[in-house]
């Protein structure tokens, strides 16, 4: 048989790992498990739960509920001391001296509360025990978020007249509508000039909004469409349609020769142009390429020269043989000699002729280790 403490435990880590929106149901679950009296008792009494309140009837006024103040199914009130559903003769009431200390307390924690927590329910209990008393102070507050929803709807009507003789009789009309809608949220110190700003603030956006779409719609649009309407010939002159085909022809004649300026400097600077071409041709394919290849990518060394990074998506193997190619590179480069591919007389054949040909000291050069810093 496990003992109390352990059952225990259990049933607090238990509730630790449960929903806390199910800590009234969870409890009760549990306590059904309980067989023992006194430790069911003890499980409901020192696992928290939400609480709730109850009106007294009696004191026309609200107050919470906890084990502290429980009976059975009834709980006692702090204001009238009584309980609600109410019991026999055999329920427990604290004495006259810890009542008034309850009474006292209750008055002072629902000042308390008043200035920390604005609207707040609040309840004191005291109750005797072995060694003296005890208290337990509660507070709940209610977070009900109310919201303003605000629905503006703007109307203009625009109607515009104009005589004036240079383009006629002008007459624009239109309007335009738009409706915008915001949520704010309400506290307790939302009054009547909190609407009001709300409600002009959603005002000055339609305005603002309506404003703009007019002058792009009914203004520029239409002045657009009016000027590419209208073809500027129909209304000049026989002066002017001469003027304006003479300034077409001087153009058109101007163009013409400027193409044959361009077209004869390019017959007399081809030998310049061509020697340029080849000489661009002639860095980048032997003096740059030769330079990038063997200084720029394989280095001196063969780790990869003054290219500190390339930024690549090749794998690590192709990484890895990419590596070997360079150093193998270098060590190719340095073992030819200006004699590679002839015959020449081995030391051998020398030392079998009597002539004491000396041996070259073997440099064993210092090699950097590979890095991908270098690729």
């Amino acid at each position: 048989m496990e003992s109390n403490t352990t059952v225990l435990n259990s049933c607090f880590n238990l509730m630790r790992r449960l929903s806390p929106n199910d800590i009234k149901k969870n409890v009760a679950g549990l306590a059904a498990l309980i067989q023992n009296e006194d430790l069911r008792y003890e499980v409901i009494q020192k696992i928290d739960q939400p609480l709730e309140s109850e009106f007294d009837t009696v004191a026309n006024q609200y107050y919470l509920k906890c084990e502290y103040n429980r009976d059975g199914d009834s709980y006692r009130s702090p204001w009238s001391n009584k309980y609600f559903p109410p019991r026999s003769d055999d329920a427990v009431y604290p004495s006259n001296e810890i009542l008034g200390m309850e009474q006292k307390a209750n008055d002072v924690f629902q000042r308390y509360a008043q200035l920390y927590f604005d609207q707040a329910q609040t309840s004191v209990y005291f109750f005797d025990t072995e060694i003296g008393f005890g208290a337990c102070f509660l507070v709940k507050k209610a977070l009900e978020e109310k919201k303003a929803r605000y629905r503006v709807v703007s109307t203009v009507f625009l109607k515009m007249l104009s005589n004036n003789p240079v383009y006629g009789n002008l007459e624009i009309a239109g309007n335009l509508s738009r409706s915008k809608e915001e949520t704010y949220n309400l506290d307790a110190k939302s009054g009547d000039e909190f609407h009001i700003a709300n409600i002009g603030k959603l005002i000055e956006a339609n305005e603002t909004e309506i404003r703009t779409e007019m002058d792009g719609i009914y203004i520029n649009k239409t002045k657009q469409i009016i000027n590419t309407g209208r073809l500027r010939e129909e209304y000049m002159t026989k002066e002017e349609k001469l003027n304006f085909q003479r300034e077409l022809q001087e153009a058109m004649n101007q163009m013409k020769v400027d193409k044959k300026v361009i077209l004869s400097n390019a017959k007399q600077a081809k030998w310049i142009l061509g020697s340029f071409l080849v000489g661009t041709l002639f860095m980048q394919q032997v003096v740059y390429k030769r330079m990038l290849t063997y200084h720029e990518v394989f280095g001196y060394d063969g780790n990869g020269g003054k290219m500190l990074k390339i930024i690549t998506n090749l794998t690590d193997e192709e990484i890895a043989r990419l590596k070997y190619v360079r150093r193998l590179n270098w060590h190719w480069r340095g073992s030819r000699k200006m004699d590679a591919g002839r015959d020449v007389i081995q030391t051998q054949e020398l030392s079998d002729r009597g002539i004491n040909w000396p041996q070259e000291t073997y440099i064993e050069y210092e090699k950097r280790p590979p890095h991908d810093k270098y690729l």
